[in-house]
């Protein structure tokens, strides 16, 4: 509900309750409005008499801007009042906001999976901003510094608030704010100067062990399984994982002779997913060890996608779907604090851990090697087959003999 009504604000005093305050817009405190001092209440939730205060001082200002309005009638029209909502239309409508054509990395305009994350964000800052309806001039620096308190303070229910969320708001609003003031929409940047937290960088990951334990367990979602699985040895991010599909599906060639005993099937064939990455661009070769292949190829016989949807298997699920059929596996096998997008670090860490190493591994999961700008190369020549097959020969290795010590141990 504070959300809802004009220049309410609320800070968290030290033994837990909260303060409110009526905070006018810079334009209104340069008309001579102040700031006032409503009450205290127990949690954050305006009730009696502060909601009482900030309504009655609403409809104070609203009677006072039509008594303005009145006077200067005749004079010049006043220039448009944009509200948060008109900033928003004229952002998405603008260049900055446009799709990057798939498959043109070093194309302008923002990429399908930046563009959906920007939405949600704008959507939250929407109803932040009273549903839109604040006055795009009445947001300034104070504001914003009570915007991100309140992104960083617990919940009502004292759930501790995401920094990762936190941070990409601000971060969005921010661009916001910066396109506006580029296109003279405001006068002033609110954001100058205002630090955005730097959350954590994940970390957590599994080994392949960890990954069994939850894949393997009984009863386990087979496409829950399956996204932890493939997750794991092919290194992608969920967007991509969730597009493979069989005509990526192919044998691959140009390998070390030393390696293609490891990673030939039955049939003598190496086989992997060659895909272009969503984010990157890049063109990249997924190889995966025999004793995966059984299950991509059972998959294609009901599908063209390894992960179909359920109710229309001409369609792929979505990655959110995929994270959702994951995440009780990880649960169950006591694996909490470990998501769906950490088996694409934890197949990097877990592949060079089993003998892998990492210039092989980035050909792989597409990352730049030593952290070099990525090329024109990089984006357009073949994936480099060679190295991406090695890195995963030698993890299959250790996993087999990892596999005879077991054996031999149960024997």
């Amino acid at each position: 509900m504070a959300n809802q009504i004009p220049y309410l604000h609320a800070r968290k005093m030290k033994d837990g309750r909260y303060s409110w305050h009526w905070k006018p817009s810079p334009r209104l405190r340069r008309e001579g409005w102040s700031n006032r001092a409503l009450g205290i209440t127990a949690n954050k939730r305006a009730t009696g008499e502060v909601l009482e205060a900030a309504l009655a001082l609403g409809a104070q200002v609203e009677a006072w801007e039509q008594e303005r309005s009145v006077a200067v009638a005749g004079s010049a029209p006043p220039p448009r009042s944009w509200t948060f909502t008109d900033l928003l239309q004229a952002y998405r409508a603008s260049p900055a906001f446009a799709l990057r054509p798939k498959g043109q990395p070093d194309a302008p305009g923002l990429a399908a999976s930046t563009r959906r994350e920007y939405e949600v964000r704008l959507r939250q800052l929407e109803y932040i901003f009273e549903d839109g309806r604040m006055r795009v001039a009445d947001i300034d620096r104070e504001l914003v510094l009570d915007i991100r308190k309140g992104l960083l303070a617990p919940g009502e229910d004292g759930a501790r608030a995401s920094p990762f969320k936190a941070a990409s708001t601000l971060r969005v609003l921010k661009l916001l704010l910066h396109w506006a003031r580029i296109e003279r929409l405001i006068d002033h940047d609110p954001m100058d100067g205002v630090e955005i937290p730097t959350p954590p960088a994940r970390a957590a990951k599994l080994d392949w062990r960890g990954v069994c334990l939850a894949a393997d367990a009984p009863g386990a979602d087979p496409l829950g399984a399956r996204a932890l699985r493939f997750g794991f040895w092919t290194m992608q991010r969920r967007g991509d994982l969730a597009q493979l599909n069989r005509f990526q599906w192919r044998e691959l060639h140009g390998i070390d002779p030393r390696d293609l005993p490891v990673l030939a099937n039955e049939r003598g064939q190496a086989m992997g997913f060659r895909l272009q990455q969503g984010k990157t661009g890049r063109w990249v070769d997924c190889p995966l060890p025999p004793f995966l292949h059984a299950e991509v190829e059972a998959a294609f016989e009901e599908s063209q996608w390894l992960f179909p949807h359920s109710l229309d298997p001409a369609k792929p699920i979505s990655g959110d779907v995929m994270r959702r059929k994951a995440k009780p596996l990880l649960d169950a096998a006591g694996f909490d604090h470990i998501q769906l997008r950490d088996m694409r670090r934890s197949g990097m860490s877990g592949v060079k851990d089993m003998g892998a190493l990492k210039s092989d591994i980035f050909a792989i999961s597409g990352h730049p090697l030593d952290g070099q700008r990525r090329t024109m190369a990089d984006v357009y020549m073949p994936p480099d087959t060679r190295a991406a097959c090695a890195a995963i020969a030698a993890a299959e290795r250790t996993r087999r003999l990892w596999q005879q010590r077991e054996q031999e141990n149960a024997q």
